[in-house]
């Protein structure tokens, strides 16, 4: 009788091969090269951002400390900006899904991070494709939607996973306090407001120092999000290298 065992055979006996000696918790459960997912995710965003940025400003479209908004507002940098959102929005997407593939023993907490995930990447989208100056309030739903389900999802992921707990923890906090505090902050900013254009707020426009504080929280609460999902690729590599 042959010795050989199938792949199906294999996969569906939790316990140890009949006639190997590794199980299936032991091996990978997805290719390992997907963990490279959440790590170009983290590093593509803040270089769209940049560029954007520096377009927006070499075109005097924004001045001193603007939102991230700011920067993709306007052409051409707008059309970066969308396209690149819709890129992103794609890989956090699979970088969400692959994260939860990898996870061995999925609990409750994991199922509801996939759903807030992948709603967060719809966000994203959202984002890039509905500008500030042409629909407000889609764009800031599409914010609400991405900022809120990437800080419910940190939560999720950070509370059902052991791994770098207390790093995870103190960036849940920090973008937990920092989110809210944005439209707060902008809220009052925008009351104080005396300027002609919100994208070149100076110090003389009125609000200067809440604005700042809001865009600064913004830029943070990004930081925050983007410094998790590089723990993420960590997480990742761990588990399909095991």
């Amino acid at each position: 009788m042959s010795t050989k065992v199938s792949l199906a055979h294999w996969l569906a006996t939790p316990e140890k091969c009949e006639h190997g000696v590794v199980s299936r918790q032991q091996l990978p459960v997805v290719d390992p090269r997907v963990r490279f997912l959440p790590l170009v995710n983290a590093v593509l965003l803040p270089v769209t951002y940049a560029i954007t940025y520096l377009i927006a400003r070499f075109n005097g479209h924004i001045s001193g400390f603007p939102y991230i908004s700011d920067t993709g507002a306007l052409a051409p940098e707008a059309c970066i900006f969308g396209q690149m959102h819709n890129i992103v929005a794609v890989l956090h997407a699979f970088s969400i899904y692959f994260m939860y593939r990898t996870v061995r023993e999925k609990n409750w907490m994991e199922r509801i991070a996939l759903l807030v995930g992948l709603g967060s990447a719809l966000g994203i989208s959202i984002v890039g494709n509905f500008r500030q100056t042409d629909i407000f309030w889609m764009h800031g739903t599409g914010a609400t939607i991405a900022f809120g389900g990437c800080t419910v999802y940190m939560w999720l992921r950070t509370a059902s996973v052991s791994r770098m707990r207390f790093l995870r923890l103190m960036l849940c906090v920090f973008a937990t306090l920092t989110l809210p505090a944005n439209p707060l902050f902008a809220i009052v900013a925008s009351l104080e407001f005396r300027g002609a254009n919100p994208m070149k707020w100076g110090p003389d426009d009125g609000g200067y120092m809440w604005h700042v504080l809001s865009v600064a929280c913004e830029w943070l609460t990004a930081g925050a999000i983007d410094v998790f999902f590089l723990t993420t690729y960590v997480e990742m590599s761990l588990e399909t290298s095991i």
